[in-house]
């Protein structure tokens, strides 16, 4: 396992473990059975760490995942199940590891800096990198990215064969011009009610 600088870590900076790469691998398919394979990390195109891994099924809805590695001088080596769950819409499956540490279903499990072992993220009560921006700071960026975002739709919508109804109803493409604007509405009262606190002497949370 590499060593990190040492600074107050979020999750954007820890090494990840996802669903989402095994299922692209094809590692989560029903026809798939014992696996070995690793997960590397670079950083500058320089490789920075590296974990082996065994995929063993247990029954179609229950596999066993078991990490291995160094951290350091010491050997790691543990187990956790990775458990599947219907979809909210029928007829298919939703993949999950379960944290070995917090017990909670999660899609990604992660480690960092001065950890020795993979978890779901509140097991290091870790922030990700916008939950560190003050208040008003992430208020600015918000309402800046609502606008572009409304400004795309819009544009969209203005486009040649675009319709903003059919048959008297609005078009989904419509649907989500309206739905951007109250959001981006809702947005810019905020913006304007901190900065005006800012105006009048009051902490903005670094706004102005």
């Amino acid at each position: 396992m590499p060593r990190f600088p040492r600074f107050e870590p979020t999750i954007g900076e820890s090494l990840t473990i996802s669903i989402s790469t095994l299922k692209r691998w094809g590692h989560l398919k029903p026809d798939v059975l014992i696996l070995n394979g690793s997960f590397s990390w670079s950083r500058g195109g320089e490789k920075i760490a590296s974990v082996t891994y065994h995929l063993q099924p247990v029954n179609a809805d229950l596999k066993c995942l078991t990490l291995v590695y160094r951290h350091g001088e010491t050997p790691v080596r543990y187990s956790l199940d990775v458990v599947a769950a219907p979809t909210n819409l029928g007829g298919g499956k939703r993949w999950f590891f379960i944290c070995p540490k917090t017990g909670k279903r999660c899609l990604k499990l992660i480690c960092p800096n001065g950890s020795h072992y993979f978890f779901h993220r509140t097991a290091f009560g870790l922030l990700y990198e916008c939950q560190k921006k003050s208040k008003g700071d992430r208020v600015y960026k918000n309402t800046f990215d609502y606008l572009f975002k409304l400004e795309d739709l819009q544009e969209k919508l203005g486009s040649k064969h675009r319709k903003s109804h059919y048959q008297g109803k609005p078009t989904p493409l419509m649907q989500q011009v309206l739905k951007w604007r109250k959001k981006t509405e809702r947005q810019t009262k905020t913006f304007w009610q901190i900065s005006r606190k800012g105006l009048n002497g009051q902490e903005a949370d670094g706004l102005l």
